[in-house]
């Protein structure tokens, strides 16, 4: 069941730590006046009501063809980072959405800002530590998804359906994408993590299965012939995001895709995010959505 009902964007702070979203200081800037509305997506999977936020392209035909991109946060976060945070510290990807859309650069889209809670958007299984655990790969697909895509009339099928996250929402985007390859279009990643080594606190991830879960290894494998991709990180982020950005663009670049870190000033945090948002959407949704 599926509920909706318009609503301010959820405050949170940005948590601290490995893969965390770090906020920036500096006052975001001014963006077009965006309507966001929250979706209540009961899982089975998970046994919870999970919350997603909702941007509609002003004045958006859904008669006519138009892009689903679903984004994923941070680890400490929700799914109010990518539209206005806490006090405004959030990414903005809607003002952004709207402004590129005004100016013809990009196809009309709503955009899904997810709540993954920290799980990296995998099925785990249960156990005492800083992370959530639970089917999160199966609420993506089974129950985001369909719940979205009905609440919204997304007729476009896989071929206007994008993916984007940041951090370990990133991990979760490329899983996501990797995986299902055929059901997606494209996927953006910012500053994700994606292991060159995994950390000893993150070999839960695989769960004793690293082919099925390790977008390293997947991305060496998947059908990536028809995807748009974009990774994009800060030049002074944290060394190991940089390190597996890098190798998992050489990874990448085959099967006739060529793909190029975006590299921009700043580091983990939502001013280098802002500036890269822009352009992840521009590289997913600059060449047209589709057939309807």
């Amino acid at each position: 069941m599926i509920t909706v009902r318009a609503a301010a964007v959820l405050a949170v702070a940005l948590a601290l730590a490995t893969g965390a979203c770090v906020t920036a200081s500096a006052p975001a800037p001014s963006y077009p006046a965006t309507s966001v509305e929250r979706l209540t997506v009961h899982s089975s999977a998970l046994a919870r009501d999970m919350p997603v936020l909702v941007f509609r392209a002003r004045a958006l035909d859904a008669t006519k063809p138009f892009a689903v991109l679903y984004l994923f946060h941070g680890y400490g976060a929700d799914e109010s980072a990518w539209f206005d945070g806490y006090g405004g510290d959030g990414v903005h990807v809607d003002g952004i959405a709207q402004s590129l859309i005004d100016a013809g650069a990009i196809c009309p889209v709503v955009i899904a800002s997810a709540y993954i809670a920290n799980s990296y958007g995998v099925d785990s299984q249960p156990a005492s530590d800083q992370f959530d655990h639970g089917l999160f790969a199966r609420y993506l697909t089974d129950e985001l998804e369909p719940s979205v895509e009905s609440a919204i009339g997304y007729r476009g099928g896989a071929t206007s359906r994008f993916v984007g996250g940041l951090s370990m929402g990133g991990f979760a985007a490329l899983h996501l994408v990797l995986s299902g390859p055929a059901t997606f279009a494209g996927v953006g990643a910012l500053s994700p993590a994606a292991f060159v080594t995994t950390p000893t606190d993150r070999q839960w991830l695989f769960d004793g299965d690293p082919t099925s879960n390790d977008p390293m290894l997947l991305a060496a494998t998947a059908d990536v012939s028809r995807l748009q991709v974009f990774i994009g990180y800060g030049r002074t982020d944290y060394g190991w995001v940089q390190d597996g950005a890098g190798e998992l663009s050489r990874r990448l670049s085959r099967d006739g895709l060529r793909v190029v870190p975006d590299v921009v000033s700043g580091g983990h945090d939502v001013g280098t995010w802002r500036q890269l948002a822009g352009p992840m959407l521009e590289a997913l949704l600059g060449k047209g959505c589709g057939p309807a």
